[in-house]
């Protein structure tokens, strides 16, 4: 059990080093300039072009990985067999509360820690933002906080992040309970940022309705407070439609297997 707990310890630490290395990886060729000349960039700028604007790296990929060691829970239980004990044990909404818990904690604090190892490491030589390029990102939610308080603004790009990488590995969990298939569970994080961006996109709904833009720092259409509100209250809504999907799927499971 120990050992088993200590490599989960591990598999999580390792996420969140490679959450951290998604980030500079869409402007690679400008952190690499940063590293030879430091201050010549701040770390807002490579926060924009991965999370915000939504590179391969920070937008993809760094969900998958974020949610690979929590949301292929369900398939390793209902693989091995135990699936049923555990449910019987604990009883069935009991499960999925503790399932749930953990997928949205776990998924969100890799994420958020690999986005802090990211920040304090690359802070020894780049700055957090240069007052230079306000006029660039005057646009976006949160960036009257770049010039009172830069750090005001990164803990709330990383409790955005946490967010939003919890929400994507509850839908992954969720998805698990219908095709427990451990391979397939862990791209699902990907599918499902693809095919809401797609769909926005096709819907032409406005930038500022768009939930993607919400939870990437993008766009919103309230301010500060409003914007932080109403995504956490919109994630909070996804996230009970994902508890009670599952539990159904489980209650069947149980009644026909």
């Amino acid at each position: 059990m120990a050992s088993s707990k200590m490599k989960r310890v591990l598999v999580c630490l390792l996420a969140s080093i490679l959450c951290a290395a998604c980030i500079p990886l869409d402007s690679i060729d400008v952190y690499c300039s940063v590293l030879q000349n430091p201050g010549s960039s701040d770390l807002q700028y490579f926060w924009l072009n991965s999370i915000i604007y939504g590179g391969i790296y920070g937008a993809y990929f760094l969900f998958i990985l974020s949610a690979w060691p929590f949301s292929d829970r369900f398939c390793r239980e209902y693989q091995n067999g135990i699936w049923r004990y555990l449910i019987a044990r604990a009883g069935r909404r009991r499960y999925v509360y503790r399932c749930f818990v953990a997928a949205f904690t776990g998924g969100g604090l890799v994420a958020a820690a690999g986005g802090l190892i990211f920040l304090i490491v690359s802070s020894s030589f780049c700055p957090f933002f240069r007052e230079r390029r306000y006029i660039e990102v005057t646009m976006f939610p949160y960036t009257s906080f770049l010039k009172s308080d830069p750090s005001i603004y990164f803990l709330i790009m990383l409790y955005l992040l946490f967010l939003t990488s919890g929400l994507q590995t509850c839908i992954a969990l969720t998805f698990s309970a219908y095709v427990p298939l451990r391979y397939l569970v862990c791209l699902v994080p990907y599918i499902s940022m693809f095919f809401l961006s797609r769909a926005n996109a096709l819907l032409a709904i406005p930038e500022k309705w768009r939930l993607n833009f919400w939870m990437s720092a993008r766009s919103g259409p309230f301010g500060v407070w409003g914007n932080l509100i109403l995504t956490t209250g919109v994630i909070a809504l996804i996230l009970i439609m994902c508890c009670y999907l599952f539990d159904r799927r489980l209650k069947w499971r149980i009644a026909h297997e």
